[in-house]
């Protein structure tokens, strides 16, 4: 806190037990169930913008969840306390027996720094354009990728192929071409073989342009558009999950990491159940 400037009037420090010793089981033993409502009615007074709930007690307590590994660093809504913000991150007696934790935890209260200033949560704007049909493809291409000064993409795959990609040219626009639409008998998004190979030109052309292409683990994405389409990307110049690594080498640099330290989007990676024969992208 010292570190990063906080003034230590505008902090407050409820525990979430004034116990000395809590249960190590997996459910509230009854006896403490009271100082739940001891700490509900103790933040209702405090009246805070925003709540830093250190360590996995805290974030089940406040949210009614686990998994603290994956949640810190995102802001949400307690459970509860109704519309009360909370941000999630690593207690500070667990940097203490894993110091390479200490920059992530810095980089959550730097977080916590600007989010305390307003009490609703405020996610980033962006448009997307989903479910295209050709025409939009052409359409997106014209208007926004061909003289865009970088263009970055990404691919999702299943069974050995690629289910879909997405072109986002700015930080608030992008577009996902699917191929595979599993509400389909077929699983086929392209209601034609043409329409599909059409698509997949589009794609090639997108990706020959001469601007600089990003992507987070590029390598990845480009040994599939090459092994499985024949497609090469023309100028791959940056990759987020290199640059990270190369600024901050203790640190993990997987995609949920990288947007939970530098961006303010809530935690996409635990909104969707991954299904058993995908393979998830090794951004890691």
């Amino acid at each position: 806190l010292h570190y990063l400037r906080f003034q230590y009037a505008e902090i407050s420090w409820p525990n979430t037990y004034t116990w000395s010793s809590i249960s190590q089981g997996a459910y509230i033993e009854p006896l403490r169930l009271p100082e739940l409502y001891r700490l509900r009615d103790e933040l209702i007074k405090l009246k805070p913008n925003l709540v830093v709930a250190l360590g996995g007690t805290a974030f089940w307590a406040l949210c009614g969840a686990s998994g603290i590994t994956k949640a810190r660093g995102t802001v949400r809504l307690s459970t509860l306390i109704p519309n009360l913000k909370v941000l999630p991150a690593y207690h500070p007696a667990y940097v203490t027996r894993m110091w390479d934790a200490r920059l992530t935890l810095v980089a959550d209260l730097a977080k916590a720094k600007l989010e305390k200033e307003f009490p609703d949560i405020r996610l980033p704007k962006r448009e997307i354009w989903i479910n295209p049909q050709i025409t939009d493809i052409e359409t997106f291409t014209n208007l926004y990728i061909k003289d865009c000064k970088i263009l970055a993409f990404d691919t999702e795959t299943a069974r050995k192929q690629i289910t879909c990609i997405s072109f986002a040219p700015s930080k608030d626009l992008a577009i996902v071409i699917p191929f595979v639409d599993k509400s389909r008998p077929d699983y086929r998004y392209w209601s034609t073989a043409e329409r599909e190979v059409k698509a997949w030109k589009l794609v090639r052309d997108i990706l020959d342009l001469p601007m600089p292409k990003l992507a987070q683990n590029g390598l990845y994405d480009l040994q599939y558009l090459w092994k499985c389409h024949g497609i090469p990307v023309r100028n791959f110049f940056e990759d987020t999950m290199l640059l990270h690594h190369a600024l901050y080498l203790e640190l993990p640099k997987d995609l949920g990491f990288l947007g939970s330290i530098y961006t303010s989007e809530a935690s996409w990676k635990l909104m969707r159940h991954r299904e058993k024969d995908e393979i998830e992208k090794k951004d890691d």
